[in-house]
């Protein structure tokens, strides 16, 4: 699996038994919760001094807050309670593949220069 992320090699035909492909869908998990929080640590402080983020994230409170006040049924609450789960849910996984994805290209970038070996 290492080969396939880090060098694009196709991966062989997986013989793998359910609980060891399990095991691996695990793996991935965990793997992602920490590079999503290293991402995290940088991002936040780039976040915070970028004042085109910092507006538009107050302009997404006022419209959450002008969501509150339109007095929605409990099924409709829902469905926009579950949208905005949803879009937070795909936007996170999207984030964390795309911190991912930059980490392994950087790591190409430097073996191309030479400043690691593959």
């Amino acid at each position: 699996m290492a080969d396939y992320l880090l060098f694009g090699c196709a991966p062989n035909e997986d013989n793998r038994d359910y609980e060891t492909r399990l095991e691996m869908s695990e793996v991935k998990e965990v793997l992602k919760l920490a590079a999503d929080g290293m991402k995290n640590r940088t991002l936040n402080e780039l976040l915070e001094n970028d004042t085109e983020y910092q507006k538009r994230f107050k302009e997404e409170k006022e419209a959450l807050k002008a969501v509150d006040a339109l007095e929605l049924s409990e099924e409709q609450r829902n469905i926009v309670d579950t949208l905005i789960a949803r879009k937070g849910e795909v936007e996170f996984d999207y984030n964390v593949n795309t911190y991912m994805a930059e980490m392994l290209d950087a790591y190409e970038i430097l073996k191309q220069f030479g400043v690691t070996e593959g």
